[in-house]
């Protein structure tokens, strides 16, 4: 709907009126369908925008909004959202709008737009974004799609494409529930977006199908052309929406959404409700991987499909995938990340063969339907046979059909006993409990008992007639009977035989209909391309006919996966692998060390990395930094190490820093491949701002929380005392910017549940008072203030560091300090005195041994503990966790209800309680008070920690752990 043209120098009430009448068509002709109506809607052409925008300005300078012209500042609102960048809303707000600090009133702004709500039918927020922002979250939500966000949309709707059908357009929230499928590591603003699927999907329908121009049901055709400007202004997004735009019109029409000139098989897929729908097969499957030149020992290996289809077709899988830890049946039980099987194929080391009614991935936490769904979709087919072919790789690939060929050769293993084939095989073992192995050689041809003997193991011999992915497309082939594609590309295979056919059957499990094929030459290809296939597995079988013998088959397992997401960590080519946890990790958590970053590939090849700081506002460049190369396998521990020498400690990066907005880090490793993490500033409802200027630093708070029941609360934490607390006027700095004293400190801000803390020290030229001396209380044992310590902890664990460079070691320093309180709180005063003194030098390594014993019967674990010290300084965390658990069992056998989670528990404790709370949850007061109850524990762990971390500092230049060598990922 155009709004008519009319003089300029309209009143407030008359651009009130105006947009009255204009939201009020909207709503009725929108009153059948209940689609809501957008403030962005307003239906003004950019000059007219221009005067109501300078007629809200000079109103505010002088006197407050009124309710007569409400419907101008909500247009207004709506419209400085579709420029925020997930900075300050409210400071941008403030910027454009002069007077408005003396004359506004955040709060008077959400009531009209739930008027707009009430009255017009406007969108509504929804969903979690919307409770913890319940003021921004009006303007933004009526924005539509902010500037920022575009690009982002216009990819994730290129990389689902694929999947697009009549039923996914059948209604806005199964379009956005699509996309947000597909949106698994893209930045938290748009994971905020996509909350809100209903919007999402009318928004995407209107951008993908073409709209009559007249038509008003979705989103105003005007506001979709402005939307479509803006986003095509960038290249890649115009070519990605122009491609998605194509696939779209060519699977959907707008009007009855039907396709034209379907298929039997398309209109089936519709009656369905779409090709998502169907079940989705995600198996996994076994490989190995010699351990010797020899090839006598193997070690055994899961490799777990990316599991983005399964987040896709079942979206309440969604939250439990991308936020909890897993457990793989059968490895050594350490968690994967999480967001780690949604990061690609993962392959997963096996000291246990796994049962066949065994769970193979167990989430911490997950509901029972979902567990119940991985049983469904996800496990080991039955035994008690599996057969493995070696390829030229060195690795065994298995083969699904137990089937054989000469001059090849095979591992084959059951779990029922050793397999033999006389004359044609020899024992082979296996780093895997529970499966016992041998190795097959077959020469030339079969001899007349072959087949009797591999028959007798469950093995059958396979006629030469080969099936393989012709060409280049396929994204992976294990050399067999299984080769992967990307969703949306047409699988091409080639039939070879090697004696002549009369003929050929081929079928596909999608398809009934079989393909004949006439005479087939010894030797001679035969080509057969496939249509675009649906997510999942399906099995391509050929059966031949030679002289009138129809048995002769071959098989290929054609897997469709979708393509890899674009953010987070992208992968683009080859064996080089990226593991991230948390999976969209912010600025703050990669510059603070709480980002786990593992590459893998293979060993002793090495990789370079290129770090890039980003103004986000404009996309500027600030500074990149090309580190040094590292060779694989790359730890977490010694990225984060890496990381923080060369670029966090580097004084150009330091420069920029208060001024970026992105930080992303390119890993590049030549023909290996490559892969780019982008991380973007934190967006929380409450969040300092950092301001520095020469040698003075200002904080400001930023409070789009909307909270008005409970009041804005302040504390300061010095660096030289930090636990503590000290009240601050919060108020002041959410009014204005403050000024800090040269000191710094930790600053901390509460509004309901809101919490958000800086730690930050003014720049200063000179070395002088840069060398804090952490001291805190003793305090009375007790689990209320061990509680109140772990609090403590986490506000400057998990604060933003601003300002000078030493503010890193400074707040290393204080947790240092508290952990050493905390430690003392649980395992005794005692303890806490030695520990004291040791820390000043008085006191000595032995004498932390002898305090570790509470009565005379610990004196042997405490020696224990003290003599496996040399053989875990080189250790991993886990390795080290494996043997405390060992002495502890050993001399605690019949004390302790779970051991295992206890020791954890203690070892976390000692060396990094920044996520205790956490890792241990509900369970961790109970925790507290049996470690408590065998003090000879916390002080075994905490010797531990201090004994392993001294040796490893002499030698370690730059540390990003609280203590060298503890790092829990």
């Amino acid at each position: 709907m155009a709004v008519q043209v009319t003089p300029a120098g309209r009143s407030l009430e008359e651009w009130h009126a105006l947009l009255g009448a204009q939201f009020t068509a909207l709503h009725e002709a929108r009153a059948a369908t209940n689609k809501p109506v957008f403030a962005l809607e307003h239906g003004l052409e950019a000059s007219e925008l221009h005067q109501l925008e300078e007629a809200v300005r000079r109103h505010i300078r002088s006197a407050p909004p009124f309710n007569e012209h409400a419907l101008c500042w909500v247009v207004y609102a709506a419209e400085v959202g579709y420029g925020y960048s997930g900075d300050e809303y409210w400071q941008t707000f403030a910027q454009r709008t002069p007077g408005w600090h003396q004359q506004g009133d955040r709060d008077w702004v959400r009531r009209k737009f739930r008027s707009f709500h009430d009255e017009f039918g406007g969108a509504r927020p929804e969903g979690a974004w919307a409770k913890h922002f319940s003021i921004i979250c009006w303007p933004i939500l009526h924005a539509i799609l902010p500037r920022d966000l575009q690009r982002q949309l216009a990819q994730v709707l290129f990389e689902a494409r694929h999947s697009f059908s009549p039923a996914v357009f059948s209604s806005p929230s199964a379009l956005g529930e699509l996309i947000a499928s597909r949106s698994l590591r893209t930045s938290s603003r748009f994971q905020n977006l996509i909350q809100e699927t209903a919007l999402i999907g009318q928004l995407a329908s209107a951008l993908l199908l073409d709209q009559d121009r007249e038509s008003n049901e979705v989103i105003l055709p005007t506001t979709v052309r402005r939307l479509r400007a803006d986003l095509e202004r960038e290249q890649a997004a115009r070519e990605w929406l122009q491609d998605a735009r194509r696939v779209a019109g060519e699977r959907v029409k707008l009007r009855g959404l039907t396709r034209q000139g379907s298929s039997a098989r398309e209109k089936a897929i519709e009656e369905d409700g779409g090709e998502e729908t169907k079940p989705l097969r995600i198996e996994p499957r076994l490989l190995l991987r010699p351990k010797d030149i020899e090839r006598s020992s193997w070690d055994v290996l899961l490799e777990i499909p990316d599991l983005s289809g399964l987040v896709a077709q079942f979206p309440t899988a969604r939250d439990v995938v991308l936020g909890s830890r897993c457990i793989v049946a059968g490895s050594s039980g350490r968690p994967l990340a999480r967001g780690r099987l949604v990061q690609g194929a993962q392959r997963i080391l096996l000291e246990r063969w796994p049962r066949s009614d065994e769970t193979l991935l167990e989430y911490e936490g997950a509901p029972a339907d979902v567990q119940a769904l991985l049983r469904l979709h996800f496990g080991l087919r039955p035994g008690p046979t599996w057969l493995f072919r070696i390829a030229s790789d060195g690795l065994g690939y298995e083969v699904r059909g137990l089937s054989v060929r000469p001059s090849e050769q095979y591992v084959i293993v059951r779990t029922d006993g050793r397999p033999e084939v006389r004359g044609r095989s020899r024992p082979v073992s296996l780093s895997c409990e529970g499966a016992w192995s041998s190795m097959l050689d077959f020469p030339g041809a079969f001899e007349a008992d072959d087949e009797r003997m591999i028959g007798a193991v469950g093995l059958r011999r396979t006629r030469r007639v080969r099936v393989a992915p012709a060409g280049l497309s396929a994204s992976a082939w294990d050399g067999e009977g299984r080769a992967e594609w990307l969703l949306g590309e047409s699988p091409c295979v080639v039939i070879q035989a090697d004696h002549t056919l009369e003929g050929a059957t081929v079928s596909l499990t999608a398809d009934p209909t079989p393909l004949r094929i006439g005479r087939i030459e010894p030797g001679a290809p035969t080509f057969v391309e496939l249509e675009a296939l649906p997510l999942g597995e399906h099995v391509l079988t050929v059966r031949t006919q030679h002289y009138g013998d129809s048995e002769a088959w071959g098989r290929l397992t054609v897997a469709i996966r979708p393509p890899q997401a674009f953010e987070g960590a992208t992968h683009r080519t080859g064996p080089l692998s990226v593991g991230i946890d948390p999976p969209t990790p912010t600025f703050e958590q990669l510059w603070s060390g709480k980002v786990s970053i593992e590459i893998t590939g293979p060993e002793g090849r090495q990789f370079r990395a290129t770090v890039r700081l980003l103004d986000r506002r404009d996309g500027k460049l600030l500074i990149a930094r090309d580190l040094p190369p590292l060779t694989l396998p790359t730890p977490p521990s010694r990225w984060r190490t890496h990381f923080r020498k060369h670029f966090c400690e580097a004084a150009p990066v330091k420069e920029h820093l208060e001024a970026a907005r992105i930080c992303e880090v390119e890993i590049l490793a030549e023909e290996l491949g490559s892969a780019v993490l982008r991380c973007e500033r934190e967006f929380a409802p409450l969040r300092w701002l950092v301001k520095t200027e020469a040698d003075r630093l200002s904080l400001s708070l930023s409070d789009d929380t909307g909270i008005e029941a409970e009041a804005l609360q302040g504390h300061h934490y010095s660096f030289s005392r930090p636990d503590e607390r000290k009240p601050i006027d919060a108020s002041a700095f959410a009014r204005s910017p403050q000024y800090i004293d040269p000191a710094g400190g930790l600053f901390v801000a509460l509004r309901g549940t809101h919490v958000a803390c800086v730690a930050a020290l003014p720049p200063k030229k000179t070395l002088a008072g840069r060398q804090f001396s952490a001291r805190v209380a003793t305090v009375t044992p007790s689990a209320e203030s061990a509680m109140r310590a772990l609090r403590q902890i986490e506000y400057w664990g998990q604060a933003r560091l601003a300002g000078d460079g030493f503010v890193s070691s400074s707040q290393r320093e204080a947790l240092r300090a508290l952990t050493q309180q905390l430690t003392m709180i649980v395992a005794g005063d005692e303890w806490g005195e030695i520990e004291a003194d040791y820390g000043e030098g008085v006191a000595s390594e032995h004498d932390l041994k002898r305090a570790i014993a509470s009565m005379p019967s610990e004196h042997g674990f405490a020696s224990a503990i003290e003599r496996a010290v040399e053989e875990l300084v080189q250790a991993t965390t886990a390795q080290r966790l494996a043997r405390f658990n060992e002495l502890v069992a050993r001399f605690f056998r019949d004390r302790l209800e779970h051991p295992a989670w206890l020791c954890e528990l203690a070892l976390r404790l000692a060396s990094d309680p920044t996520d205790l709370r956490a890792w241990a949850r509900e369970e961790l007061e109970n925790g507290l008070r049996s470690l408590h109850d065998e003090l000879a524990i916390p002080r075994a762990a905490r010797f531990l920690v201090l004994a392993v971390s001294r040796q490893l500092a002499e030698h370690s230049i730059v540390s990003a752990d609280l203590y060298p060598g503890w790092s829990w990922e």
